[in-house]
């Protein structure tokens, strides 16, 4: 978040060791579509995982040749079968660079093995295709230098004596890239005083993503075995169609046997190999190769949508709600539902972005938990609850006595207390201290002990919001002096 709101004061270089490149983009999104950057930082895993259903359609329809049926069928395989893939259900909504990153990647596989889906002019290709290599690398790591090698391999094996040249320019372009993303984070390492090295390990090795599927309807290393055995079995039925028809079928069989390839890395032990990421990118490659087995068998039995309009969508009607249906029993995602945590953070989220949009900056004070401090940055005042139970009656008594004497308050700034000052509790009896998300119960009987000798004492408390996670009080200190509707009306 410090990073996101970085970008506003122009500041692109932070000692942090983050890639910036989703950052970037997610503090786009929030000034494009008018929102804070929290509710941005939250909502932006929509947006990646609807871009990712787009170019998985886009991708299978060109490896499969099929314009629906494969196409649909692979991105609802992504889109509800989760039970059947390696996805954590628990960060499903959450931003992922990964994801974000094979936005861009898997375009540019299809344009290196068929270039005339981008442009035959060379040098254009070239660029375009250098162009993404290094978004991608700004992006993730994981993507740039495994994924990507070992697609390029494949694609230098299978191509095409016509398409040769327009491979290796791809190659190239690859090796630049890297090589722009190597020069531009050195030079910010260099600038912040960090290791390289340290920052290449970091993004490459995240701590942010996690193993953990309980949805699973086997365990791990059984359905990894299952994937093998699909790999392997695509292979093979593909390998018919690629030598009757080679020109047709060199997508399909790049992708599969780099598919085949990418599924061997779970056997080796190699420190800097991230299989948390392999598992979550896993979930991606799996729907291409159900998709693309689901494409062949169209083209084996000659399956087609009726041509007739009125039969076309009564097929595809019963196609869609048939696999919709069929995820529901045999998946049952929907029985995991939104956990307390998710509402929690939702509904804090909210609070956020109203206090965001609708409160004049630093003219008031969030009390919450030690994570608001980087919501913090930029917007408003932070004081944890510790702070705030043994500094603020103090604080409070010396500015009731000397708020009009502006020359003590100008010489003792630390006794001056925003307009108004915001208090999140939530509610004990939801568990939420676990998750670090959470008021203390007995941090909250005080701090509800210390607003009600407040209240006693005069000041103004209301309660700003209240649901059934948690109650956000407000001090008010100086009225009508933060909401910036008050402020417009008194000019």
């Amino acid at each position: 978040m410090e990073i996101v709101k970085g970008f506003n004061s122009n500041i692109w270089f932070q000692n942090s060791g983050n890639l910036i490149g989703e950052l970037a983009l997610i503090n786009l999104y929030a000034m494009a579509a008018g929102i804070s950057e929290e509710m941005a930082m939250h909502s932006f895993g929509l947006i990646e995982n609807f871009f990712l259903g787009l170019v998985l359609y886009w991708g299978l329809a060109k490896i499969t040749k099929s314009k629906f049926i494969a196409p649909i069928l692979g991105v609802i395989c992504f889109a509800f079968f989760y039970k059947y893939l390696p996805i954590n259900i628990n960060l499903l909504l959450e931003h992922s660079s990964l994801y974000l990153a094979l936005c861009f990647a898997l375009p540019a596989m299809v344009f290196t093995v068929i270039p005339k889906l981008l442009v035959l002019e060379k040098r254009r290709y070239f660029l375009v295709l250098l162009g993404m290599f290094s978004a991608i690398g700004f992006i993730n790591f994981f993507v740039l230098l495994v994924i990507l090698p070992l697609f390029l391999l494949c694609a230098l094996v299978l191509s095409e004596e016509s398409n040769r040249q327009y491979v290796f320019r791809s190659v190239l372009s690859f090796l630049l890239g890297v090589g722009v993303v190597i020069a531009v984070n050195g030079i910010g390492c260099y600038l912040n005083h960090m290791s390289f090295y340290e920052f290449l390990r970091s993004n490459i090795i995240q701590v942010n993503s996690y193993a953990y599927y309980p949805q699973l309807i086997v365990p791990l290393e059984q359905m990894l075995m299952y994937y093998n055995g699909i790999g392997l079995i695509a292979l093979l039925m593909v390998m018919p169609l690629f030598l009757k028809n080679r020109k047709k079928w060199t997508l399909g069989i790049t992708f599969l046997l780099f598919l085949n390839l990418f599924n061997l890395i779970q056997y080796l032990e190699f420190d800097w190999l991230d299989m948390d990421l392999f598992y979550m990118s896993l979930s991606v490659f799996v729907s291409i190769v159900l998709g693309t087995i689901i494409g062949m068998l169209v083209y084996y039995f000659g399956i087609s949508i009726p041509r007739s309009p009125k039969k076309r969508a009564i097929t595809l009607t019963f196609l869609f709600f048939g696999c919709t249906i069929g995820a529901y029993f045999s998946n049952g995602y929907f029985n995991y539902g939104n956990k307390k945590s998710d509402k929690l953070k939702m509904n804090l989220l909210e609070v956020y972005d109203t206090l965001s949009s609708d409160y004049l900056p630093y003219s008031y004070a969030i009390v919450n938990q030690d994570y608001g401090q980087n919501l913090s940055i930029n917007e408003h005042h932070f004081m944890n609850y510790s702070d705030f139970l043994n500094t603020y009656t103090k604080r409070d008594s010396i500015y009731q006595i000397y708020k009009e004497d502006k020359k003590f308050l100008e010489k003792n700034s630390e006794y001056i207390l925003p307009n108004s000052v915001f208090v999140v509790i939530t509610k004990s009896n939801n568990n939420f201290e676990i998750l670090e998300l959470g008021t203390p119960e007995q941090v909250a009987e005080e701090i509800v002990i210390q607003l009600e000798v407040l209240k006693s004492k005069g000041r103004i408390i209301n309660v700003f919001r209240k649901d059934d996670y948690f109650t956000v009080y407000e001090i008010i200190n100086k009225e009508k002096s933060s909401n910036l509707n008050d402020l417009i009306l008194n000019l």
